[in-house]
């Protein structure tokens, strides 16, 4: 599925799921949104976890959203927990070499 399909896909599995989010904080500037927030639906709550953290980003074109991603918030020990537990292939990004870095 691609484009308003796909949408509207996205948004009926979010509805069915009983899927909230609680805003933490909300930052716009310009064409452009930052939110943190908590988040439960019955899926998380199915694997034992009250909510989870969340952080989102929405780019705008005119009346467009152009760029939409949400990520979960490894730094909330909640969350961190039920990302070792249920989602291994989620990970930080690796460390820097500062060690061997390019002259």
């Amino acid at each position: 599925m691609r484009g308003q399909a796909a949408i509207k896909g996205e948004i009926l599995r979010t509805v069915s799921s009983n899927a909230h989010t609680t805003l933490r904080s909300v930052d716009i500037s310009g064409d452009n949104l930052i939110w943190s927030g908590d988040q439960d639906s019955d899926a998380i709550r199915a694997k034992g976890f009250d909510r989870l953290t969340t952080f989102g980003t929405m780019v705008v074109d005119g009346d467009v959203i152009a760029e939409y991603r949400v990520w979960f918030d490894p730094t909330d020990p909640l969350t961190a927990l039920y990302l070792e537990q249920w989602e291994p292939a989620y990970q930080r990004a690796p460390e820097p070499d500062t060690k061997h870095a390019l002259d």
